[in-house]
């Protein structure tokens, strides 16, 4: 396999991501694991209001949106109105898990739905399957695959990385 220089590889467009979190700590951190996972994240908010004209403006390729948040609206009602205007793969983050919250989330189809708190292994695992599944819902000429090596030697070490990390989370399961 070619290795790709750095040069070539910041040329590559990167898959886009949008966080919308109101605890900062936990936004942080999220920002941080996927950016250092090769993502790029165009901002980060607290806010749907402010997220949602964001969103509607630059069209990320994920959105990453914790479903209480400061103001008004909160994540579900911001992703209803993204819908309206187009489709794009969603995670929703939450602390609170309860089954009417989950309902309401489900009818937005959702990507993926993750309880907080989670580990890093978890977070990448459902990026990473959330656009796996969305790609694959779309037709064959409107995919563009983005990818950017986390490292020169294969696009691959992301997902190998991964896949250790979730094989060493599964060995210390209890049973």
């Amino acid at each position: 396999m070619q290795k790709l220089n750095c040069q070539q590889a910041n040329k590559m467009e990167r898959i886009k991501i949008v966080i919308v979190e109101d605890e900062f700590v936990i936004a942080e951190d999220i920002s941080t694991r996927l950016a250092h996972n090769g993502y790029e994240v165009l901002a980060v908010f607290d806010q749907a209001e402010t997220a949602l004209r964001f969103i509607l403006e630059k069209r990320p390729d994920l959105i990453v949106v914790d479903i209480r948040l400061n103001g008004p609206m909160d994540g579900i009602e911001m992703v209803e109105l993204i819908q309206k205007e187009f489709r794009i793969p969603v995670i929703y983050i939450t602390a609170n898990s309860d089954a009417a919250t989950y309902e309401r989330a489900k009818r937005t189809h959702p990507h993926a739905f993750l309880i907080k708190p989670f580990t890093p292994a978890n977070l990448l695992a459902v990026v990473d399957l959330a656009l796996y599944n969305f790609s694959s819902e779309q037709s064959p000429e409107s995919i563009q695959r983005k990818i950017e090596p986390v490292d020169s030697d294969a696009p691959f070490l992301l997902n190998q990385s991964l896949l250790s990390e979730l094989a060493e989370s599964i060995k210390n399961m209890p049973e």
